[in-house]
Parts: C-alpha cells; sequence; structure tokens
C-alpha cells in the first residue's frame, strides 16, 4: 500500500481495530492559506487509497 501511495504509513493495531496513519510533511509550519492545498493532497490519498481497498476487497 505504502508503495502505491507513495507515501510512508504508520501502523497501529489494537485487540478490536487497527488504525493507520498518513502524514504530509510541509516545508513551514501550517499555513491557513494553503488550507485548500491541504485538502486537495487528503482527498487524492483517500481516493487512491480507496482503489487500493477495493482490489483486496474480496466481497
Amino acid at each position: 500500500m505504502e508503495k502505491e501511495l507513495g507515501a510512508s504509513i504508520e501502523w497501529s493495531e489494537g485487540e478490536k481495530d487497527g488504525r493507520m496513519l498518513l502524514t504530509k510533511e510541509l516545508d513551514a509550519a501550517f499555513d491557513r492559506k494553503e488550507y485548500k492545498n491541504y485538502f486537495d493532497w487528503f482527498m487524492e490519498k483517500a481516493l487512491l487509497l480507496k482503489k487500493i481497498a477495493n482490489q483486496y476487497n474480496t466481497d
């Protein structure tokens, strides 16, 4: 998944759940003026993750 996303994922597994954390590195501190770019990045990765997950869905 990391290869297909082009980013590292931090994995966390619990007894009943699992979590993954994907972060975007910034050149500077968070800038509210860049919010649209941050959200576009988020949506791009979310849609790509959905596409990748669907490859493994056997239902």
